[in-house]
């Protein structure tokens, strides 16, 4: 058996287990909730909206929105901490269940490498966060066009948060662009979790310590960035370093790498959303933005996941 071969079984293999397990369909249609609430609420505002329009005498201008509205506030709902709870579970029982249950020793014992049964665990948890994210993104744009339409002037979102960034990008495939850019973003801020989950599931091998010392680490990371943020904005001595450090915080790193998604977007003009590709991959507002949050996550992701990787190489499993 071929060392690609033996990867893709392991992969189905895990698969299999989440499928059986009701996780892998809970997480997915936990996504097109999203994408449900997002559009209905969305509809809802705007009905509300536009009664109220009605009700001052002021004439209101229909198609104001269009279904792209309602993907990015999906994947803005996707990206709030109870989809990372969600995610939470089923990573925790990716990584421990097999130790719970004493199936991991039948599948070490196997001619296969660990760190290939790691890595394969890893590739179907990245792969879970990013069909979650893309299932709510979908669910919203499917919803959004029977509810909103494929065309609207998206002038007026210039001053609302989270969707402002669209009134910049008149350009509809570009609006998908930075939504496909959304998934993307939600699925790397969701790694250092899942490496969190990779370390803690070795280490206790228990699903359920698996998933609250896994909350117990992102908690105290909120809150130390809260701590952070208020000691920054203060007279106190270290305010400067304070400001340094909240940005590589695991909170601070996925949260404004997701922001940057869309907003980024707010700097192009109407030419330079024309310009080619290999003009925009080097604007250096882009980069600028994106290099550190990206590289604070990244970082968080290899540190968890080395560290779960040498404890699963090095342990007994049995």
């Amino acid at each position: 058996m071929s060392d690609r071969s033996s990867f893709s079984l392991l992969c189905s293999a895990e698969f299999r287990k989440l499928r059986g397990r009701g996780l892998l369909p809970a997480v997915l249609l936990f996504g097109a909730a999203h994408g449900i609430a997002a559009g209905l609420g969305i509809r809802a505002l705007e009905l509300l909206g536009g009664k109220a329009l009605d009700a001052s005498g002021v004439e209101s201008s229909r198609d104001l929105l269009d279904f792209t509205v309602a993907g990015e506030v999906a994947l803005q709902l996707a990206a709030a901490p109870i989809h990372g709870f969600a995610m939470l579970l089923l990573f925790a029982i990716l990584w421990a269940e097999d130790f719970s249950l004493g199936t991991m020793a039948m599948i070490v014992s196997r001619p296969v490498a660990r760190w290939r049964v790691f890595a394969a665990k890893f590739t179907v948890g990245s792969c879970c966060a990013a069909a979650s994210l893309l299932m709510a993104l979908l669910t919203a744009l499917v919803l959004g066009t029977a509810l909103f339409g494929l065309n609207g002037d998206l002038s007026a979102l210039e001053s609302i948060p989270l969707v402002g960034w669209m009134a910049a990008l008149p350009s509809l495939p570009m609006r998908l662009i930075h939504l496909l850019s959304g998934v993307l973003a939600g699925t790397l801020v969701l790694l250092p979790a899942l490496g969190i989950t990779a370390l803690l599931g070795n280490l206790s091998r228990s699903p359920v310590l698996t998933l609250f010392s896994s909350l117990l680490i992102l908690l105290a990371d909120f809150f130390a960035h809260g701590i952070l943020s208020i000691w920054s904005n203060s007279q106190l001595r270290g305010a400067e370093l304070a400001e340094m450090v909240q940005p590589w915080t695991l909170w601070g790193s996925g949260r404004a790498l997701f922001k940057i998604h869309g907003p980024w977007a707010e700097s192009w003009t109407i030419e330079a959303a024309s310009v080619q590709t290999a003009e925009l991959v080097n604007d250096p507002s882009l980069w600028s933005q994106l290099g550190q949050p990206l590289l604070g996550t990244l970082i968080w992701t290899l540190l968890f996941t080395s560290l779960g990787l040498l404890l699963f190489r090095s342990r007994d499993v049995s």
